[in-house]
């Protein structure tokens, strides 16, 4: 969780023009990690068809993979990111 949190505020500093990063890890029930953003975003559709999509983004999927961990990448053109661990 920790290389994943640290790669998503990498990409939003370096990439995404972020003035406003927000992270929270909570650890009830289940253990669920949220990082957001309020940078230019992007379209996922676009970046996945035209092969475009980063090795940040890939380690990170790769990371939650073989920990177990389910992750969900929100975003859109303009909108910022939102990245969610559980």
């Amino acid at each position: 969780m920790y290389r994943i949190a640290q790669e998503a505020v990498t990409n939003a500093l370096r990439h995404a023009s972020a003035s406003c990063i927000f992270i929270q890890l909570q650890a009830k029930d289940t253990l669920r990690l949220e990082i957001a953003d309020d940078g230019i975003g992007y379209d996922p559709t676009a970046v996945r068809s035209e092969g475009r999509q980063g090795l940040g983004l890939i380690n990170m999927e790769r990371r939650a993979h073989a920990a177990d961990l389910h992750l969900t990448v929100e975003t859109s053109s303009g909108n910022g990111c939102r990245i969610l661990l559980v």
